[in-house]
C-alpha cells in the first residue's frame, strides 16, 4: 500500500508540475502578445476607449448593415450601441454592462420599439436569472474584444489561461491558449507564433433563436424631408428564407425554447488589419464565423484612447427590467 500511495503522490506532483509549466508558458505567450500590441506600459495607461464603425450581420436571406459604437471605461463599464435605418425608421440597440448589472435598451423612431422575446412564465426569479444571463453574455462579448486589444482578460470577467501548444490557422502557425472562467465558459485564444499578435478567438455557444417584428409605418414627404405620421406597434413575424448560421427560427414568441436540446455551436472570431495608433497596435477588422460560415463582420475606425466618456452612457436604468 505504501508503494501505491507514493506512486499516486508522484503522479499528482507530476500533473501539478505540468500544469504549472503550462500556466507559466501561457503567461509568457500573453506577455509577448501584449508587447506586440504596444507594450505593458502603453496598455496599462489606457483607462477608457471608444471606437465607431460598421457592423454587418448575416441573416440568412439578407445582410443587415448597422453603424456601431463601442465605449468602455475600465475596469467594469462597457456598452455597444448599434443603429440601423430603414427608410425613415431608425432603431438603436444598446447592450453592455455596468459592474454586475446589464445594459439593454431598444429605441425606435416609430415610438414603440421591438422588445426581446421571452419564453416561459415571467416571475421575479426568472427575470433576475435572465438579467444575470444578459450580464454574463455581455461580459463574454467584451472579453473577446479585450483579448484582441489587451491580450489579457478584463477584471470584469477574469479568465485563467493554460498553454495548449502549436496549431495551424489558415496557414499561420499559432500558439493556442485555453482560458476558463469561474462560471465554466471556455475560450481558446490563438496568437501568431511569429508576430505574437492575436489571430483568432474560438468558443462554443448555445444555438441562437431568431424572430423578427413587423410594423406598418405611414409617412408623408414635405420640404423638410420625410416624416412619420402613423405607425402600428411591432408585431412578431417569422423571417423569410434560411436561418442565419448557428440559429433556429422561432415559431411563436410565447412558446418554449426551439433550440432546447440542440448541440452547441462553434464560433471563431478572427482579428486582422492591425494599425499603429496612439502607441498601440490594434485590429480594425473583426470577422466571426459560425460553423464555418461568415456570421458577422466589424470594420472599425480610429480608436480614441482615454476619452472622457459620460457615465450616463452606462446607466443600468436603460435596461429592461
Amino acid at each position: 500500500m505504501r508503494t501505491i500511495a507514493v506512486g499516486m503522490v508522484a503522479v499528482l506532483l507530476g500533473a501539478t508540475g505540468i500544469s504549472a509549466r503550462q500556466d507559466t508558458e501561457a503567461a509568457r505567450r500573453l506577455a509577448e502578445a501584449r508587447q506586440a500590441l504596444g507594450g505593458e506600459a502603453a496598455l496599462a495607461a489606457i483607462a477608457s476607449f471608444s471606437v465607431g464603425g460598421t457592423w454587418s450581420q448575416n441573416l440568412g436571406s439578407r445582410t443587415l448593415e448597422r453603424n456601431v459604437q463601442f465605449e468602455c471605461v475600465l475596469p467594469d463599464k462597457f456598452v455597444r450601441t448599434a443603429t440601423q435605418r430603414t427608410g425613415p425608421v431608425e432603431i438603436t440597440m444598446s447592450d453592455g454592462f455596468n459592474g454586475d448589472d446589464p445594459i439593454r435598451e431598444i429605441l425606435s423612431s416609430i415610438g414603440t420599439p421591438p422588445r426581446d422575446f421571452t419564453t416561459g412564465p415571467q416571475t421575479p426569479e426568472t427575470i433576475a436569472a435572465a438579467r444575470r444571463e444578459k450580464t454574463r453574455r455581455n461580459k463574454q462579448t467584451f472579453l473577446r474584444l479585450a483579448l484582441a486589444l489587451f491580450a489579457k482578460s478584463p477584471e470584469a470577467y477574469p479568465i485563467q489561461f493554460t498553454y495548449s501548444g502549436l496549431d495551424q490557422v489558415g496557414g499561420t502557425t499559432v500558439d493556442v491558449l485555453e482560458g476558463k472562467a469561474a462560471d465554466g465558459f471556455v475560450v481558446r485564444l490563438h496568437l501568431d507564433a511569429n508576430t505574437h499578435l492575436p489571430v483568432m478567438v474560438g468558443w462554443r455557444a448555445d444555438t441562437g433563436v431568431i424572430m423578427t417584428t413587423r410594423s406598418t409605418v405611414t409617412t408623408r414627404t414635405t420640404r423638410q424631408g420625410t416624416e412619420i405620421v402613423a405607425a402600428t406597434p411591432p408585431v412578431p413575424t417569422l423571417p423569410g428564407g434560411e436561418a442565419p448560421p448557428g440559429t433556429v427560427i422561432a415559431g411563436s414568441p410565447g412558446g418554449g425554447n426551439p433550440a432546447a436540446g440542440m448541440p452547441r455551436v462553434e464560433h471563431q472570431l478572427f482579428f486582422s488589419d492591425f494599425r499603429a495608433e496612439g502607441g498601440v497596435t490594434w485590429p480594425h477588422l473583426l470577422k466571426e464565423y459560425v460553423d464555418g460560415q461568415v456570421s458577422e463582420e466589424l470594420r472599425l475606425g480610429k480608436f480614441k484612447l482615454n476619452p472622457k466618456i459620460s457615465l450616463s452612457k452606462f446607466n443600468v436604468e436603460r435596461s429592461d427590467r
